[in-house]
Order: C-alpha cells, then sequence, then structure tokens
C-alpha cells in the first residue's frame, strides 16, 4: 500500500480548466523538474491539487516543470509555485487538507512543508529529458 492516498473527493471533484500547450518546455538553459507519481500529477495538473505536501523546505518561486515517477524521463506539463509553507502543525495541515488531497490523520513527515502552486499547463505531447540517476525529489535537465 502506497504511503499517502489521494481523498477520494478531491479526485471526483470537477477539474479546473487547464491549457494544453505545445512548445512550452524549456529547450535550454537551467530549469527545475519535480518529480510526482502519476496520481498526484494528474490532480496538479488538474488544478484540483494546489499544495504539493513534502517533507523539505525549498526556495523556488518560478515555473516548475513535473515529471512522471518511474517513467523514464518525460515531462508532462509545469505549474507555476509561488509560495511555501511549514513547517505545517497538524491543525494547519488539516485545514488545507482540501488543496493538498492528502487522506490521512498524521503529518506526512516530521517537518511538513506544503509547496503552493497555480496555472497548471499540461503538455500536448510527453517531452523527454535526461534524468539524473538516484534523483527522487527535484532533477534539472534540458530536453
Amino acid at each position: 500500500m502506497e504511503k499517502f492516498y489521494p481523498i477520494r473527493w478531491c479526485q471526483m471533484r470537477e477539474a479546473n480548466p487547464t491549457p494544453v500547450v505545445t512548445g512550452a518546455a524549456p529547450r535550454k538553459g537551467f530549469f527545475c523538474i519535480l518529480i510526482i507519481k502519476r496520481i498526484w500529477l494528474e490532480l496538479i495538473l488538474e488544478g484540483k491539487k494546489t499544495l504539493e505536501i513534502r517533507g523539505q523546505n525549498s526556495s523556488k518561486r518560478f515555473r516548475i516543470y513535473l515529471a512522471l515517477s518511474g517513467g523514464g524521463g518525460v515531462l508532462l506539463g509545469s505549474v507555476e509555485m509561488f509560495g511555501v509553507v511549514g513547517p505545517l502543525t497538524f491543525a494547519e495541515y488539516d485545514a488545507r487538507r482540501q488543496e493538498h488531497c492528502v487522506a490521512g490523520c498524521t503529518l506526512p513527515y516530521k517537518r511538513t512543508f506544503g509547496y503552493e502552486l497555480r496555472n497548471p499547463q499540461r503538455f500536448a505531447q510527453p517531452v523527454p529529458y535526461t534524468h539524473t540517476p538516484h534523483v527522487i525529489v527535484w532533477d534539472a535537465d534540458a530536453p
């Protein structure tokens, strides 16, 4: 069983219209890739999940690219990361459940942070990139 699983009503609620874009993936230079399991990636790209829960803080405040965990190096879209909240108390985590869509009655990490997300874009076609071996959270590359 997965460590984290989505709240059923979060999956069932109506998706926000997310633009499907072509040519939006970076072609050169530095950019950041967040590696995410498919269920969470889909909820983000549908606009249903606007708070990504992680066990570490981040200073990133710009558009990030979303890679499929275990997908062998493919970007499926991007999202603007505009803030980070935390470390969260359980009361704060519970109050924002509708944003992060994570089920459970305990904090998932000893120090739990929420990456605030907006303006998702889904790529019309998956964009390949060179995945750095052994990287499991953030990656950086150019497709």
